[in-house]
C-alpha cells in the first residue's frame, strides 16, 4: 500500500491540522510592513515600537501557555486569531506612532496565544491517536505546507503592497478569520483537558517553566535558547532593513522573499529523514549555513549576494525550528508542553529587543553589518562550546 504523502492517521483533527496550517502561515505582511510603517515614521521609531510590542509578547508569552495548558490549545488558538483580525483592522486606519504602536501590540498579543499552543495541539492530538512516533514525519510535512502558503503569500503580499499597501492588512484579516472557522471544527485533544483555578494558573506556571531548565543545560537548554534565540535576533525590523541594506524595496523584497523560500522546501518536507541520518550532525548542518549568511551581510551589499545570503539563513532556519520544537515536545511532559513551549518563545525574545530598543543606531543601513558580524561571532563561540562538550561528554 502506498504511503500517503500527507498522513491523517483517520484522524479529523490531524487532517484540519493540514488546513489551518495554511490558514497560519499567512505572511502577507512579512516582507513590507516596515515599508509600511515607513511611510509614517522613522526606522529608529519602527524599531522602538517594534521592541515595546516585544515587551507585551514576553509579559503574556509564558503565561498564555499556561492558560493554553489549562484551557485547551484550540480556544487559546481562537483567540490568538481574533486578535490578528483586530490589529489587522487597526492597522488598516494608523497613521501615527500612538495607532501603529497599538495595532503592533494587539499583533503580538495574538503571536503569544499562539506560541506553543499551535504545535502542542498537534502533539496531544497524535498522542491520543497512538501516533507520537510519527511526530517528525508529519511536523515536516505541516512545514512544508508552512513554506509552500508563506511562499505564496508573501510573493501576494508584495504584489498587493505596489497596488495599495493596505491590501496586505486586508488580506490577513482575511485568512485569520480563516482560521477560526476551521479551528471550530476542531476538536480539543483529550490528552489536553482541564479546568482553570487561580492556583493551578500558577502552578502550572512554575511547573511548566521549570520544565526547560531542569534538563541537561548542554544538552538541551542551551541548544534549544540559543538557537530559539538566534531564529528571532533577525527578524522584524532588522529583516527588514537587511533588505533595503541589499538595495530591495517594499514590493521586490516580497518577491525575494518568496523565491528564497522555494529552496527549503525540500529540507522542511523531508525533516524527519534528515535528522534520522544526520542525528546531532544536524545542528552542525544548520550553524554551518547560519555562518555563511551572516557573513555575507559583513562583506557586501551587493544585491546577488544578498540573495544567497537569505537563502543561506533560511534553509538553517528550517532545520533548527522543527530541531528545537521536537526537543522541547520529547523532553517536556503533554501537560507543561505548550507552557515549556512558550517559556522557550518568552527567551528568544530577549536579544532582539535589547538590538531594537537600546542599539536603534544599528538598524540604520550603513551600520546593520556589524550587526551581523555579532551574529557569526556568537555562532562560533556556540559551536565551539558544543563541540568541547561533546567530545567530553564521549570520553
Amino acid at each position: 500500500m502506498k504511503k500517503p504523502i500527507f498522513p491523517t492517521f483517520g484522524n479529523k483533527n490531524v487532517r484540519l491540522y493540514y488546513i489551518l496550517t495554511i490558514f497560519l502561515s499567512a505572511n502577507f505582511i512579512l516582507p513590507n510592513w516596515v515599508f509600511y510603517f515607513g511611510r509614517f515614521i522613522s526606522i529608529p521609531a519602527i524599531g522602538l515600537i517594534d521592541g515595546l510590542s516585544k515587551i507585551v509578547a514576553v509579559v503574556l508569552e509564558v503565561p498564555s501557555g499556561a492558560v493554553s495548558d489549562l484551557l485547551g490549545k484550540k480556544k487559546t488558538l481562537i483567540m490568538g486569531n481574533m486578535f490578528f483580525a483586530l490589529c489587522s483592522i487597526v492597522l488598516i486606519n494608523a497613521a501615527t506612532f500612538t495607532t501603529l504602536l497599538i495595532g503592533n501590540m494587539i499583533m503580538f498579543v495574538g503571536f503569544a496565544f499562539l506560541s506553543g499552543a499551535k504545535e502542542a495541539i498537534l502533539y496531544d492530538t497524535l498522542i491520543d491517536i497512538n501516533k507520537e512516533d510519527h511526530y517528525d514525519e508529519v511536523l515536516g510535512r505541516v512545514s512544508t505546507i508552512a513554506i509552500v502558503t508563506t511562499i505564496v503569500t508573501i510573493f501576494t503580499g508584495g504584489f498587493l503592497y505596489s497596488i495599495k499597501p493596505e491590501l496586505t492588512f486586508w488580506a490577513w484579516l482575511v485568512w485569520s478569520l480563516l482560521a477560526i472557522v476551521t479551528l471550530l471544527f476542531m476538536d480539543e485533544p483529550k490528552a489536553d483537558d482541564g479546568e482553570l483555578t487561580y492556583g493551578q494558573y500558577f502552578s502550572k506556571l512554575k511547573s511548566g517553566t521549570k520544565s526547560i531548565f531542569q534538563k541537561s543545560f548542554m544538552k538541551f537548554t542551551l541548544p534549544v535558547l540559543f538557537f530559539a534565540m538566534l531564529i528571532k535576533s533577525y527578524e522584524g525590523v532588522i529583516r527588514q532593513n537587511t533588505g533595503a541594506y541589499f538595495g530591495f524595496d517594499g514590493e521586490t523584497f516580497g518577491y525575494l522573499m518568496a523565491i528564497i523560500t522555494i529552496p527549503t522546501l525540500l529540507i522542511s518536507y523531508n525533516f524527519g529523514r534528515i535528522v534520522k541520518t544526520l542525528k546531532e550532525r544536524t545542528e552542525y548542518v544548520f550553524m554551518a549555513l547560519y555562518l555563511l549568511g551572516f557573513l555575507i551581510v559583513y562583506v557586501t551589499n551587493n544585491m546577488i549576494f544578498g540573495v544567497a545570503s537569505f537563502l543561506s539563513i533560511y534553509a538553517a532556519q528550517e532545520l533548527a525550528k522543527p530541531f528545537i520544537i521536537s526537543m522541547v515536545n520529547k523532553n517536556t511532559d503533554s501537560k507543561h508542553r505548550a507552557t515549556a513551549l512558550s517559556t522557550v518563545s518568552l527567551f528568544s525574545e530577549i536579544p532582539y529587543m535589547i538590538v531594537v530598543i537600546f542599539f536603534g543606531f544599528l538598524l540604520e543601513v550603513d551600520s546593520i553589518a556589524y550587526l551581523y558580524l555579532a551574529f557569526a561571532v556568537a555562532v562560533v563561540i556556540y559551536g565551539l562550546v558544543a563541540i568541547t562538550n561533546r567530545r567530553h561528554s564521549k570520553k
